[in-house]
């Protein structure tokens, strides 16, 4: 009997320098590069639709990529040679397109060749490494024990940053409005489960930093720089009986899918759990 699909899930993807290319200069961001691949290959292997659909401007992404990462035991080599990368999906429409990308000659396969601005890649294998339901999601929080004291521990493995619709300005101040507000917003989106009452008033009254351990970097993304956040956030309420907390918990889940802020369809804002936390290399601290 066939498994139904996981609403959420997130694939790794290992790469190694293709052989018959030099190496050119590294960049520090490819997560332009890695949705470019992802949607290309969805139109050529899945749906022109759909992947049209994926690329609609001004609109929250079903999906969420990773920047490229330099693969364990390969960092220290003055010219990495291997690299990994992840593409997560938040509704099962996207998740069928990724499957179709990584099938026997498509373009996300195992031996197919990828131009990433310049490095010249091979795909070597590829994995689902995370998978889950938005019921789960909601049960597994909602039936957990009520600890006092207890602390949502967010690791922002990329840099993060939020966007204010109505100025157009850019910050990378972390508050537990900002967080969850986007996290909310991308929930709406993407799932049907519907969200406790009076949650943003909850963030607003009852939700605070408890401790951080974060830092700002700075990215060059061609005409300006740009700031974001990135390290480790705790927060805390003083209301954690309050079910309300308990689906904080859930949107933490889910961020490790969705990521947080914006342009996660480009690598930014990938977000993990603490104790999973997966860091991103190359940035550099703001002074």
């Amino acid at each position: 009997m066939t498994e139904p699909l996981p609403d959420l899930a997130t694939a790794l993807f290992r790469l190694q320098l293709h052989p018959d290319y030099p190496m050119p200069e590294k960049k520090e961001w490819y997560g332009k590069a890695i949705r470019a691949i992802f949607l290309n290959a969805v139109s050529e292997g899945y749906s022109r639709q759909t992947s049209a659909a994926m690329h609609t401007d001004n609109q929250l992404r079903a999906y969420s990529v990773s920047n490229l990462i330099t693969a364990p035991g390969s960092e220290a080599a003055q010219l990495p040679h291997e690299f990994t990368f992840r593409i997560s999906v938040c509704q099962k429409e996207a998740l069928l397109a990724l499957l179709h990308c990584t099938l026997p000659g498509n373009q996300l396969a195992p031996g197919s060749h990828l131009n990433l601005s310049g490095l010249h890649c091979q795909i070597t294998a590829w994995h689902l490494i995370d998978q889950a339901t938005y019921a789960d999601l909601v049960e597994n929080a909602l039936n957990r024990k009520v600890k006092l004291n207890e602390t949502i521990d967010l690791f922002f493995e990329s840099p993060v940053y939020f966007k204010d619709t109505k100025t157009a300005q850019c910050t990378a101040a972390i508050t537990p409005t900002k967080v969850f507000g986007s996290l909310l917003s991308k929930w709406q989106i993407n799932s049907t489960i519907s969200l406790p009452g009076a949650l943003m008033a909850f963030i607003q009254k009852h939700v605070f930093i408890n401790t951080e351990e974060k830092s700002i970097v700075e990215w060059n993304t061609g005409n300006h720089a740009l700031q974001g956040s990135v390290g480790l956030v705790r927060f805390i309420s003083d209301s954690p009986k309050n079910p309300a907390w308990s689906f904080l918990h859930c949107l933490a889940r889910f961020a490790e899918f969705s990521g947080v802020g914006k342009d996660t369809a480009i690598g930014f804002g990938q977000t993990c759990l603490e104790s999973e936390k997966v860091t991103f290399t190359g940035m550099r601290a703001k002074e």
